[in-house]
């Protein structure tokens, strides 16, 4: 899969997963737009995740995937199950650490 078919792989599950939340979509393609603004700043590799990692970054809110109501884990689980995008976009290392893993799910609730 080439880097702009992770995008755009991404992008239309972010669509169809937040299809039902037009304010959460919206926000998620802005984090997206400023994703490709602000990936100057990393090599030219890791553009492309981190563009998909903005797409896909609150598709756990999504009612289709939601287990645990915490949208990190639901997201995390749906993205590990799949390839292109959403896996390469589970790589990229997030600010909320531990956080992020169904074993701290439930001490971490939003």
């Amino acid at each position: 899969m080439s880097t702009d078919d992770e995008v755009e792989a991404a992008q239309r599950l972010a669509e169809r997963l937040l299809s039902g939340d037009a304010e959460r979509l919206a926000h998620s393609a802005a984090v997206a737009h400023r994703a490709e603004f602000l990936a100057a700043g990393v090599t030219p590799r890791r553009r492309p995740v981190l563009v998909a990692a903005a797409w896909l970054h609150d598709i756990g809110y999504s009612a289709a995937v939601q287990q645990t109501t915490f949208h990190p884990v639901d997201g995390a689980a749906i993205s590990a199950g799949a390839g292109g995008a959403r896996r390469s976009a589970m790589r990229w290392p997030t600010t909320r650490g531990a956080a992020s893993s169904p074993s701290c799910a439930a001490s971490n609730p939003t």
